[in-house]
């Protein structure tokens, strides 16, 4: 899990403070994309599961990830907010396997 405010340390770089920029002010926690999320998958998705699911949606959508958004899980669930009208459709027909093929997700 991922706590609700990211903190930055001065030597983290220019791509930490990218990040940070583009997360101000947002709060995942009561996103309508983060509680789709969760209810569809669990709270404790990986950032990696995320961003296949990601990849997958902007794929059949035509919807480009931003860089900055593959690198934060935050800026990730920010993203899938900020599409949520474009993709929510495409949650029920999504479905997380573990490598044996056995479903993982609440779908």
């Amino acid at each position: 899990m991922f706590s609700k405010s990211l903190s930055v340390k001065k030597e983290a770089g220019k791509e930490a403070l990218k990040v940070q920029k583009r997360i101000q002010g947002f709060d995942y926690e009561t996103c309508t994309a983060w509680k789709k999320i969760i209810s569809c998958f669990s709270p404790s998705i990986t950032h990696n599961e995320l961003l296949s699911i990601a990849v997958l949606f902007g794929q059949i959508k035509s919807i480009p990830i931003p860089r900055i958004c593959r690198r934060s899980k935050v800026a990730l669930v920010q993203w899938f907010q900020e599409n949520y009208e474009k993709i929510s459709d495409l949650f029920q027909y999504t479905h997380l396997i573990d490598s044996d093929f056995q479903p993982v997700s609440k779908n």
